[in-house]
C-alpha cells in the first residue's frame, strides 16, 4: 500500500462504490432484496468470492468497504483509482 490507509478514504455512496467496482470487473448478481446487492468476482487462481454491498447509503462505513475490498482481493489504490 502506498502508505493510504483506509481510516483516510472519503466516505462515498453505495452506488459510487458498485461503479468504481463494476470498474474493476467485479459482476453484480441478482438482486435478492433491495437492501443490498451480491456482488462477486472471479480470482486469477479461478476462485470466485463474493460479498454483499449495502445499497441506499449515502456513506458507506469504511470498515465495510475494507471487508468488501479484502474479500473480492481489489488493492485499495486500484478502488481509489476508480472511484469517481
Amino acid at each position: 500500500m502506498s502508505g493510504m490507509r483506509y481510516g483516510q478514504v472519503p466516505l462515498r455512496s453505495s452506488s459510487q462504490i458498485l461503479n468504481a467496482l463494476k470498474r474493476l470487473g467485479v459482476q453484480e448478481g441478482s438482486a435478492r432484496s433491495t437492501s443490498h446487492r451480491f456482488l462477486y468476482r472471479e480470482l486469477p487462481d479461478g476462485r470466485k468470492v463474493s460479498n454483499p454491498l449495502p445499497m441506499g447509503k449515502r456513506e458507506v462505513p469504511r470498515g465495510t468497504l475494507r471487508n468488501i475490498l479484502e474479500t473480492l482481493e481489489i488493492p485499495l489504490e486500484d478502488f481509489l483509482r476508480e472511484l469517481r
